[in-house]
């Protein structure tokens, strides 16, 4: 495996069995979904984001919004 897939494998395992905001997955569970779903969102690398304001943020926000 490389890199990216390792860190996917590691990161779904983690969410379905070791997220403290949530049950671990069961057995049950597993055996009885139709299917399960990985999601997957790969960030880019930070960038600093200089506003003068809470408004200045906001609207820059919203002008670039995906």
């Amino acid at each position: 495996m490389n890199k990216l897939s390792d860190d996917i494998w590691k990161n779904s395992k983690n969410a379905a069995f070791n997220d403290p905001r949530f049950e671990p997955l069961s057995l049950k569970e597993i055996k009885e979904a139709k299917e399960l779903t990985v999601e997957i969102s790969i960030l880019t690398q930070p960038k600093q984001l200089i506003v003068s304001s809470c408004n200045d943020l906001l609207s820059y926000l919203d002008k670039n919004k995906p």
